[in-house]
């Protein structure tokens, strides 16, 4: 299943945001930013899922960055995921989460082990470090 999924940064912090309770796959697993692959780009898709969840206007975007996309077997989820990897880079820290979210935290990213995280969000981060980039 193809899907793209962001680290995004604001002056070297990193957004995760914690997947609402009442979602059927994964409840309360903090995660970037992530949907469904459908646009014909991976930077059309990561802007509308931005927008669509964070509230975030791409005129805030400083730059973006993609990595090398890979694949997840979630056995959990009966899928192996196609994931895109996107570094999003932006000029403001003012989020407004939609609905799929409970809650959102701006961190250092070397705090991301202390996080209940979505499997395989450890690999996005990586492909997008900015030395790999």
């Amino acid at each position: 299943v193809p899907a793209v999924n962001s680290v995004v940064m604001y002056k070297g912090k990193m957004l995760i945001v914690q997947r609402a309770s009442g979602m059927e796959y994964p409840p309360n697993k903090w995660r970037g930013n992530s949907g469904f692959f459908e646009k014909p780009s991976v930077k059309e898709q990561i802007t509308k899922e931005i927008n669509e969840e964070l509230g975030l206007e791409t005129s805030h975007i400083i730059s973006i960055h993609e990595g090398e996309p890979f694949e997840v077997d979630d056995t959990t989820a009966g899928r192996v995921w196609r994931v895109y990897p996107v570094r999003v880079e932006f000029d403001t820290d003012k989020i407004q989460i939609d609905w799929e979210a409970q809650d959102y935290k701006w961190i250092d990213p070397a705090e991301l082990e202390k996080f209940d995280i979505l499997p395989g969000f450890e690999r996005v981060v990586k492909a997008v470090e900015a030395k790999n980039i």
